[in-house]
């Protein structure tokens, strides 16, 4: 438990640092064994706080406001939303957050699944609250009428960065992913996709005051109207609308559009958003449009907008991200906040960034090769990463000067899809006793930086062994004298060259001296270990090199 000693602590500086006074951490499961336990243990301004794992449970806050959060509320590891299930077992509501007027309770970092209610949303209900959810995956849901994976109702609620994903309002119900009644719905940075209903597959608002920042919506289908976003009225409207730097994707209604709105008093706005791909993708009722990218668009939508293929990156696997030459950056409303680059408003989410940065990223600035014979070679590896959005091509490798004793070599592909490497490796051959520098140029196309260098350093000796003299064995030879008094000769020899380290342990298996640890060449080789500050007895002298390893006992007297 010395893992969630430490995390306690955290939660527990971060809690002194607010306002919240006498709170306390009920951890689940080891002070209550369920999520609901540790609920009902709880008192306003606590927090329950999960330990991952899979929670077969229907839990309801009863009326507490308090904090329930998996172990991603202290490390922003998302592994933890992964790992950190309440799962409804198709049995009833998951989360229930009802009657705290004006309060706002907390829920972050779980997967909420497998709901099912008839009549309302199955994943989470929240009514007369004003809840803030976080880093929430709320998926494979079931509801009814009112909303298939969430229903807000008389609440204020915000969501961010929420995947909200494969829910269904079945039976001719509304509101596949979310459906918002007589209420105020905030989605920042959420993710609506795959979800299904009759009509606003991916979000149903009726009565409701929306704000749709930063979301992508796609993928969602509906048997009648709104793929994507419903936005409907009884009684009341004067609700504000608001859908901002969005992506409506691939979205696919059986007989209507992929946008519905009704006859507000102020009409929903729609700005520096990308309405693309969605079968079909007209847009009903009156709504203003602007620095939008919409598709068959017909320039009917105003001088602002576009209908230019926005060039997503993958959109066959969801990839919405904007490949370098897309017409949708930096399109904006120019009186937009800035992106968080700094750059003018782009159109869709997420946005572009304008990188300074470069994507591709070498593990050495610079290799050395350390007294290397001549006639014989050496070899490094080392790796070319990819750390931006889109594939990197190495279009050519090169050294100079090119009569450098260097040869690079690739034995892998020469394209570095995304977060993957590319292991690259250079030999030394050198044929005369001499220091050689050179420098090897990587060209790519990279966005910012298309070569990038590593310098070499080869330093080359004139010792010559005949075959008979070239070990045949990789070995650390027995050590004389042993016992020894203050100082020792270790000698060892090398088939082949290899990283080697030498390291001497004491009795307990810590090392106390580290007397190489580099790449040696082939050949016999010695290194003297002076001993003076150490004590008497017995140490350990352990060799490594590739997959050999050896250890010797030795005795230090005085």
């Amino acid at each position: 438990m010395k893992t969630f000693d430490f995390i306690l602590f955290t939660l527990l500086i971060v809690l002194s640092t607010t306002n919240t006074t006498n709170a306390h951490i009920i951890n689940v499961p080891d002070d209550q064994e369920t999520i609901q336990g540790g609920i009902d243990a709880s008192e306003d301004g606590d927090t329950v706080l999960v330990e991952p794992g899979k929670y077969f449970e229907n839990i309801n806050y009863d009326s507490k406001v308090i904090t329930l959060a998996s172990f991603f509320i202290l490390t922003g590891d998302k592994a933890y939303i992964d790992s950190t299930i309440i799962d409804g077992n198709d049995s009833g509501l998951v989360v229930e957050l009802r009657y705290m007027e004006d309060e706002s309770p907390v829920l972050t970092g779980f997967t909420i699944q497998n709901g099912r209610v008839n009549g309302q949303a199955g994943g989470i209900w929240t009514q007369h609250t004003n809840p803030e959810i976080n880093y929430c995956y709320i998926m494979n849901n079931y509801g009814g009428k009112y909303g298939g994976g969430i229903l807000v109702q008389f609440s204020s609620a915000v969501f961010n960065h929420c995947e909200i994903m494969g829910n269904s309002a079945i039976d001719g119900g509304n509101g596949g992913g979310i459906f918002a009644h007589w209420s105020l719905l905030i989605l920042n940075e959420c993710n609506v996709s795959w979800n299904n209903s009759e009509s606003g597959g991916g979000i149903f608002g009726w009565d409701a005051d929306l704000f749709i920042n930063n979301c992508v919506v796609q993928k969602n289908d509906t048997e009648s109207h709104a793929s994507a976003i419903y936005l409907g009225l009884d009684i009341d409207e004067s609700r504000h609308i608001e859908i901002i730097n969005s992506t409506i994707f691939n979205n696919t209604s059986a007989e209507g559009d992929v946008i519905y709105s009704g006859q507000f008093d102020e009409y929903p706005t729609i700005l520096n958003t990308i309405i693309w791909g969605n079968t079909p993708n007209d847009i009903e009722g009156p709504i203003q449009i602007v620095y939008s990218d919409i598709e068959e668009s017909g320039g009917e939508l105003g001088e602002t907008n576009i209908d230019i293929d926005p060039l997503f990156i993958n959109p066959q696997i969801g990839n919405l991200n904007l490949q370098d030459d897309s017409p949708c950056i930096d399109a904006g409303d120019p009186e937009s906040p800035e992106d968080p680059d700094g750059s003018r408003a782009d159109m869709g989410a997420p946005h572009f960034t304008q990188r300074t940065i470069r994507d591709i990223d070498i593990e050495f600035d610079s290799l050395m090769f350390i007294d290397v014979q001549t006639g014989l070679s050496d070899t490094l590896q080392f790796s070319v990463r990819n750390f931006g959005i889109i594939p990197i091509h190495l279009d050519s490798l090169w050294i100079e000067p090119d009569n450098s004793p260097y040869e690079v070599i690739n034995n892998g592909d020469s394209e570095i899809d995304p977060e993957s490497e590319l292991i690259l490796q250079v030999v030394f051959l050198p044929e005369e006793e001499a220091d050689f520098r050179a420098t090897i140029m990587i060209a790519s196309n990279d966005p910012v930086e298309e070569v990038v260098e590593i310098f070499l350093t080869g330093n080359a000796l004139n010792v010559y062994y005949s075959d008979s003299q070239l070990p045949i064995q990789t070995v650390l030879s027995p050590i004389y004298p042993n016992p020894f008094n203050s100082t020792v000769t270790l000698n060892y020899s090398l088939s082949t060259s290899a990283h080697t380290s030498i390291n001497i342990y004491d009795l307990s298996g810590r090392i106390v001296e580290s007397l190489i640890n580099r790449r040696i060449s082939t050949g016999n080789h010695n290194i003297t270990w002076t001993a003076d500050d150490y004590p008497s007895g017995m140490y350990f002298v352990k060799m490594q090199a590739e997959e050999f390893s050896q250890i010797q006992k030795i005795i230090l007297t005085r």
